[in-house]
């Protein structure tokens, strides 16, 4: 592939990846402002005042249960447990409590509500042997995930280890050996939760109350929403393509300027001068050819 075509194929790349883009952009749009009619149509579950006055009510029983000088391990679960484990946190720095932050990051593929496959993306970095670990989430369902999270955290060895739910919800069918949250804030039905914590379509995780979604949603809308996935993944593809074409044309002017070749514009050398009969040559100068 020559320099002129590589170029001509980032050009044309390049007049996608902002088709793409733009497209992404008004899915985004879309998505930000059908989340906030959903939230707005959605009935209030558990109210901003209730999440915190039982935020401190389940950091008494931290503190009972782990007392001052034990150190225990705090790990949230990404993305959904941040804001629990944020103000619970909060209320416990607030009282001078000592304890170690961590963090783990779990991908739920397929129906994570019917056990679909978990996959922790991200382990603790805190060394866990011989600690007391508990760890913070949104929301208690099947407790698939629990159960993987921790099945993996329990080969570190710790001394105990424990699952604080914001939410236990009502399973959609009975969990592995029946288990219940070793501490939970609220319990609530077969319900469509959103809000702090719990997205909607990556959204309202950050809300200060927990909502349910009582109605049927737009369907067009949430196709439309759903693309978002695909045209990321497309996104990446052309921008890998265009990378490694600016590489091969990098090459290629790389290889221009060490192998220049032969200039057409460049000049040939002159014929050395003939020595006519009877002419003597100068010092330092010589002639082609003999006298006739």
């Amino acid at each position: 592939m020559g320099r002129k075509t590589i170029m001509e194929t980032i050009a044309k790349i390049n007049s996608e990846i902002k088709s793409v883009s733009t497209e992404l952009q008004k899915v985004h749009k879309l998505t930000r402002e059908y989340a906030a009619e959903v939230r707005e149509k959605s009935a209030v579950v558990f109210t901003a005042e209730q999440i915190q006055a039982r935020i401190k009510e389940l950091a008494d029983q931290l503190i009972e249960n782990y007392q001052q000088g034990t150190d225990p391990v705090l790990i949230t679960l990404l993305d959904g447990g941040i804001p629990f484990a944020r103000d619970l946190q909060k209320e416990l720095d607030s009282r001078g409590y000592i304890y170690t932050p961590a963090t783990m990051q779990v991908a739920s593929y397929d129906n994570k509500m019917e056990g679909g496959e978990v996959k922790i993306t991200s382990e603790s970095k805190v060394p866990l042997g011989g600690r007391h670990v508990v760890v913070l989430d949104d929301v208690c369902d099947s407790a698939h995930t629990w159960m993987e999270v921790r099945s993996q955290l329990e080969n570190n060895v710790p001394a105990s280890l424990a699952l604080m739910a914001l939410v236990d919800k009502e399973p959609p069918k009975p969990r592995k050996d029946n288990y219940v949250p070793e501490y939970t804030g609220f319990k609530a039905g077969r319900l469509f939760l959103i809000g702090y914590g719990l997205d909607f379509c990556k959204q309202l995780r950050n809300t200060c109350d927990i909502r349910t979604v009582g109605f049927e949603l737009d369907k067009e809308k949430m196709a439309a929403i759903e693309t978002v996935k695909p045209l990321n993944s497309q996104l990446k593809q052309l921008h890998d393509e265009k990378r490694k074409l600016e590489s091969k044309l990098a090459l290629v002017e790389a290889e221009k300027l060490t192998n220049p070749g032969r200039s057409k514009h460049t000049l040939m050398a002159a014929p050395a001068p003939t020595r006519k009969e009877g002419q003597v040559p100068a010092a330092g100068m010589s002639y082609s050819g003999g006298s006739k």
